[in-house]
Parts: structure tokens; C-alpha cells; sequence
């Protein structure tokens, strides 16, 4: 995947990660059809949050897990099929649907090594939205060391249901101007 291609999807990710952030109640009540979606066996740490006064439902939790397996996503790959989703993504987002792919968090003091994995689904009647994020951190001292993307299995896991938004397309960055 080209470089500015990745930065698009990061930027438009993050968007979404704002969107849904805002407002955002942890420890929340969620609704007992959502427990029953909502962990991968094995999860430790978890917290129910609710965004937009309770119309998007989430959670968030650590497995331990390799880097670069699919099994969550199989998981709800399995469980959503059974509710009536189906995978979604925008045709401007297909290049990096369901693939791990790892970039550096220069918004993070510590700027830590990030693999992230992102997938979604659309309910049956298109007015539901789940989606899952997948990231394993690597926090890697001023750039001595290198990354042993093998070496972590703290998977970090956060998956919510919302109403259903299409993400709008990526923006086209401008061009660095010569000489200034």
C-alpha cells in the first residue's frame, strides 16, 4: 500500500475514533444483546462504554494473542453472521479492510510502533453499524531498538454498535511546497 494512502486511512480512522469518543461513558450500561456480542473468550480488563447518549454501544478489552492472528475477527465474523450483519466497508477504504498494518503514533508522547487491524458490518435492515479495531502497541525507546513485531501477544481490542454512518473519503493531503 502507498504511503499516502495509509496516512489517509489513519487520519479518517482517527476521525472516527474522535466521533465516537466524544461523549463517550465508561463503565456504562449496555444492553444484554450487546454482552452476549460483545468479548472474546479470555478477555481481561474489560470496560462497557456508550456514546451519543446511549446509541452506540462498545467495548473495550486486552486478550492474550499473537500478533497478526485473525481469531477475533473470526469470532465476530461468526457471531455477527448469526445476528444478520454482514461485512461492510467503503469502496475508498477496501485496500486496508481486514489486513494488519503497522504505523508509528506521532500524537502519543511516547510515539509507540502500532499494527491495527479494522473490519465492519452492516445489520440487515442498514441501520446498524458495528465495527472492531485490533491494535497492538510497541513502545520502543527513541528508535534504539527495533521491533519484534512477533514478540507481543497484549491484544487490544475495542468493538462498539452504532447506528449506521458511511465514512466520508479520505482527503487529499497537500503537496509539500519546494523551498518554503
Amino acid at each position: 500500500m502507498k504511503p499516502y494512502k495509509i496516512v489517509r486511512l489513519l487520519i479518517t480512522l482517527n476521525f472516527l475514533i474522535l466521533f465516537v469518543l466524544i461523549g463517550c461513558k465508561e463503565d456504562a450500561t449496555v444492553s444484554e444483546d450487546f454482552k452476549r456480542l460483545s468479548f472474546y473468550i479470555g478477555a481481561q480488563q474489560i470496560k462497557y462504554y456508550t456514546l451519543n447518549d446511549g446509541l452506540t454501544e462498545g467495548v473495550y478489552y486486552h486478550v492474550r494473542l499473537p500478533y497478526a492472528t485473525k481469531e477475533v475477527l473470526e469470532f465476530y465474523d461468526s457471531k455477527l453472521k448469526k445476528e444478520g450483519y454482514k461485512p461492510y466497508i467503503e469502496e475508498y477504504y477496501m485496500h486496508g479492510d481486514r489486513e494488519w498494518f503497522t504505523f508509528i503514533d506521532e500524537t502519543k508522547k511516547k510515539k509507540p510502533d502500532i499494527a491495527q487491524l479494522t473490519a465492519s458490518w452492516i445489520d440487515s435492515t442498514g441501520t446498524k453499524r458495528a465495527n472492531l479495531v485490533l491494535r497492538y502497541y510497541w513502545h520502543v525507546d527513541h528508535r534504539k531498538s527495533e521491533v519484534i513485531l512477533g514478540a507481543n501477544d497484549d491484544m487490544n481490542v475495542d468493538f462498539q454498535i452504532m447506528p449506521f454512518v458511511k465514512l466520508p473519503p479520505p482527503q487529499k493531503l497537500p503537496e509539500k511546497q519546494q523551498g518554503k
